[in-house]
């Protein structure tokens, strides 16, 4: 299992009268669920495209046995970041989980 202890801390957003927690409102299983579900891109691909969120929810988790931060959008789009390095996820089988607006 490659992730595990998934533990959400805070919500952040650059536009909070557009992108609220309410929009990005995970319980920890359900942001291990969004990674469990997601598959790991390039950020050439977000880029391409993903649409960017101005808010996400954040935590932190054990990935592949070890302590890492991650990020999760509403747009469906989660980064993991971990010793120096940033992996970038998106997953297609999560909108359940959003609100649309």
């Amino acid at each position: 299992m490659d992730f595990a202890e998934v533990y959400v801390q805070d919500f952040h957003s650059d536009e909070p009268e557009s992108c609220t927690n309410a929009d990005v409102s995970l319980s920890h299983a359900q942001a291990r669920q969004f990674f469990a579900r997601s598959k790991q891109v390039s950020p050439r691909v977000i880029h391409d495209h993903y649409d960017i969120a101005p808010c996400y929810l954040e935590g932190t988790m054990k990935f592949r046995g070890r302590l890492a931060d991650w990020q999760i959008q509403p747009s469906g789009v989660g980064v993991i970041m971990q010793g120096g390095r940033t992996r970038y996820f998106v997953c297609e089988r999560c909108d359940e989980m959003f609100v649309r607006k």
